[in-house]
């Protein structure tokens, strides 16, 4: 019985490594290689729908603020033509100001407007230990998006 066990195994052994070798020795060249992926259509982005702040940087030279604009779909875009900002923070001097969008550049690797220069940081920023902005952009009279930062840093004197 044993060997009856045995040489079914051997013949089912056998039987499997041949038909491996021979539909390998079958393939032509090109068939074992991965097929091309179809090319991804370039999404484009449509209106702005919603405003968000991604970076504020506070030093003691200036600050830097990047705003991003997003689509329904939350594709970053690009603003609407003209506008200010109203921004507000709890640890730049003066905590307040405005900027025309005609200031800020574009960059096309963060996908996000840049404003340099901003007020500088505050001497002492020990007491909040987190340090938040707040932005409101305006296009004509009434405010169109809004977006908001908080940003914990250690304490700096």
């Amino acid at each position: 019985m044993t060997s009856l066990i045995k040489s079914t195994r051997f013949l089912l052994v056998a039987g499997a490594l041949l038909g491996l070798t021979t539909s390998t020795a079958l393939a032509g060249p090109g068939d074992t290689t991965a097929q091309p992926r179809a090319e991804k259509k370039k999404i484009i982005p449509g209106p702005a729908k919603k405003m968000k702040v991604t970076r504020f940087v506070v030093l003691r030279s200036m600050s830097i603020l990047y705003i991003q604009f997003l689509d329904k779909n939350k594709n970053p875009t690009k603003a609407p033509d003209g506008g200010m900002i109203k921004w507000s923070s709890n640890v730049t001097k003066p905590r307040k100001g405005t900027r025309d969008m005609s200031t800020a550049k574009w960059k096309e690797d963060k996908k996000a407007y840049v404003f340099t220069q901003l007020p500088i940081r505050q001497k002492w920023v020990c007491p909040p230990r987190s340090f938040t902005v707040r932005v409101n952009f305006f296009v004509g009279k009434r405010r169109k998006f809004s977006g908001f930062l908080r940003t914990k840093f250690p304490c700096q004197k």
